[in-house]
């Protein structure tokens, strides 16, 4: 509906058409391809025989390569462009679902691991994140909520509509099946984006830069030179306490753990589906509560609710009680998941401005990354010696406080430090 032509013959303000393509690209690539990864762990790992830890390995190889490119990704941006890397980025997540769908050892997984790597590296948050950037200078956070969003819908619908197939009476392969339904809705998307996906030219201002009386939230804050920042301990202490918190993050593993103890799978898959559609709406509300009430209060909103719903697992069992403890906890979880994503941008940009945001977003997503490649293989561990992820919540759960106090310190700081040098608006 953006692409048609006004009676006025004005130009379209594309910056929408862009938002729409970032939404359906993440809709299916990051939806469909990664978020609703965990409904495939029990099926394929009983399917084939292996061990949840060896087949965790995947989950490792997909982190590493996004932290590896993610090294690269401002000179990969300022090379190639936006559209070119993001086309690329939807084709590896068409060949991960190709290389699951024939996989017949680890070896075909690890390929898969591979390209989804790549996939989430370029058709993914921190591609959205530079996109938004460059198209919006006001309510970034809002837009980018909702571009983020697609993610969660996109795994809910994914979830509801390929648990039937993956879980097909009589046939341990149909994950073969969902994997081949998924590779062509990618494929149709990354036509789509190919066709009208364009990257902003300096013609193609922005009607809304330059407004006047806008907040540091709403506008290009300038901020520290890196520099600068290299020189303060909260800069380290900031990105390090994001790459713990992916370390211990339970999403990978609270699935099969309601799966191991006796949810049945409707029931499972009901709590991916309610955790992906809370997703879509706290992705939204956390960057509307950010253009708000600023950092602290939309980062802390994340913190303790992960730190709440971790203690949740802790007492779940197969009950009435259970189940809505669990469905707690799916809720609490979709709260806590925006610090994995909108909030990485946004905490990199309030942080430390503009003028390091490429270089400071790659290195941020580049160790959040390194967190969550040895998150699956760590955390899934406790279970093959003890058949328990309950070692697994109860050190998650520890760390995950500790993180909240190191970085609500780190961010006054560097607040401060701001105010001090004259650098905020």
């Amino acid at each position: 509906m953006f692409v048609l032509e006004t009676v006025s013959k004005k130009k379209l303000d594309y910056k929408w058409v862009v938002a729409g393509l970032c939404f359906l690209a993440l809709f299916v690539g990051l939806g469909f391809c990664s978020s609703a990864a965990s409904i495939y762990t029990a099926p394929i790992t009983s399917a084939m025989g292996i061990s949840r830890s060896a087949f965790s390995l995947k989950s490792t190889i997909r982190y590493g390569t996004t932290a590896f490119v993610m090294m690269f990704f401002h000179r990969l941006v300022a090379r190639f462009g936006t559209k070119k890397l993001l086309v690329a980025g939807l084709g590896f997540y068409v060949m991960s679902a190709i290389f699951d769908a024939i996989a017949t050892s680890l070896v075909g997984f690890y390929l898969s691991g591979v390209c989804l790597g790549l996939g989430v590296a370029f058709a993914a948050s921190t591609m959205a994140s530079v996109i938004v950037n460059k198209w919006f200078t006001e309510k970034r956070g809002t837009v980018l909520g909702i571009i983020l969003a697609a993610n969660a819908a996109g795994s809910a619908v994914a979830v509801s509509c390929l648990t039937p197939v993956i879980f097909e009476a009589g046939n341990p392969f149909g994950y073969r099946n969902a994997y081949w339904i998924t590779a062509a809705a990618v494929a149709v998307v990354m036509v789509i984006v190919a066709i009208f996906y364009k990257d902003k030219t300096h013609s193609e201002g922005n009607s809304e830069t330059g407004k006047k009386g806008s907040s540091r939230r709403e506008n290009n804050w300038q901020g520290f030179e890196y520099g600068e920042l290299r020189k303060k301990p909260a800069f380290y202490a900031v990105i390090i306490s994001l790459s713990v918190y992916a370390l211990v993050s339970v999403g990978s593993i609270s699935t099969p753990h309601f799966q191991d103890i006796g949810f049945s799978p409707k029931f499972v898959a009901l709590l991916a589906s309610i955790g992906s559609i809370g997703l879509a709406v706290s992705k939204i509300l956390v960057g509307v509560l950010y253009d708000k009430f600023g950092l602290k209060v939309s980062v802390n909103i994340c913190l303790f609710s992960a730190l709440v719903g971790k203690l949740l697992l802790l007492i779940t069992k197969v009950s009435a009680t259970g189940q809505v403890l669990a469905i707690s906890h799916s809720v609490l979880l979709s709260i806590a998941t925006p610090l994995e994503t909108v909030m990485i941008s946004i905490v990199t940009m309030d942080l430390f401005g503009e003028k390091s945001f490429n270089k400071t977003l790659a290195i941020t997503t580049s160790l959040f990354t390194i967190g969550h490649a040895i998150n699956s293989p760590l955390l899934s561990l406790p279970k093959d010696f003890t058949n328990s992820y309950m070692i697994s919540f109860v050190v998650s759960t520890v760390i995950s406080a500790v993180v909240i106090v190191i970085l609500n310190l780190s961010i006054t700081s560097l607040k401060k430090d701001a105010k001090e040098e004259g650098l905020t608006r």
